[in-house]
């Protein structure tokens, strides 16, 4: 629900730049249309609960930076995280900047202690495989899939998924976030105008516990593992998304 309504925010903006380039001006004439495109920059974006009442916000006498409104992510969180990436890179011919909130403490990506330890939060992860992964041509994807039902009614794809071609060309890398908490998902991917010479890897997040989360003491109790590999079946790649997962499968090109 949270990239839909992030989309529905997206579109009016588009619209009005569509009609200032064609819409008929009051005597009837068409307006003199304009080259120039509306970029958009979204900032802050990322998962906040602001759900704490006050007196888990405030402490008690003059305490120096006390921790007051740190979110704790868990799973469940990464895989809203990851569909918003998506959606953002997706629409990369719009939007030219996007900056997570924030990157550390807070509703960061990392932990930290005072003087002490440093951990990475689970929604860390679908950041650090975009950086790595997501730099080159994001390509003009023709999803179809299922759709579940949210709790007031309205249906949802199951996959949020984009494609990005590396800047050599050399590699592709193909994101998925199955939103069916229920059931595997097997895809197949049909290109055109491009081959796929091998797969390369997977990576994939997924949890039985979609409320785990990492502490301190336990920093990687979420984290990426190694993920199913993709086949082929007469020229047709096909993989397997795991149930309330995020992943990452990255082919060679010829």
């Amino acid at each position: 629900m949270a990239t839909s309504l992030m989309t529905s925010w997206l579109k009016p903006i588009w619209s009005v730049d569509i009609s200032m380039k064609s819409s008929p001006s009051q005597t009837g004439s068409l307006r003199r249309r304009s080259s120039k495109r509306i970029m958009l920059s979204f900032d802050e974006w990322n998962v906040w609960y602001r759900t704490r009442d006050r007196a888990t916000r405030t402490k008690p006498g003059w305490p120096e930076a006390p921790a007051i409104l740190e979110e704790l992510y868990t799973m469940e969180d990464t895989l809203v995280f990851g569909a918003a990436l998506l959606t953002l890179i997706n629409r990369c011919d719009r939007v030219k900047a996007a900056c997570v909130a924030q990157l550390v403490n807070v509703t960061g990506l990392i932990m930290t202690e005072t003087g002490g330890r440093a951990w990475r939060q689970p929604i860390f992860y679908p950041f650090q495989h975009a950086s790595q992964w997501a730099r080159g041509t994001v390509l003009d994807m023709r999803l179809i899939c299922g759709t579940f039902a949210a709790s007031n009614g309205e249906r949802f794809p199951d996959i949020v998924s984009t494609a990005v071609l590396a800047e050599d060309g050399q590699s592709l890398a193909l994101f998925c976030v199955n939103r069916n908490f229920g059931r595997a998902i097997d895809l197949n991917i049909d290109l055109r105008g491009f081959k796929l010479d091998s797969f390369i890897d997977s990576r994939v997040m997924t949890s039985a516990d979609l409320d785990a989360t990492n502490t301190a003491d336990d920093p990687e109790r979420v984290r990426p593992e190694r993920g199913p590999d993709a086949t082929i079946d007469n020229g047709v790649w096909q993989l397997k998304i795991p149930p309330a997962s995020w992943s990452v499968f990255r082919f060679a090109c010829q």
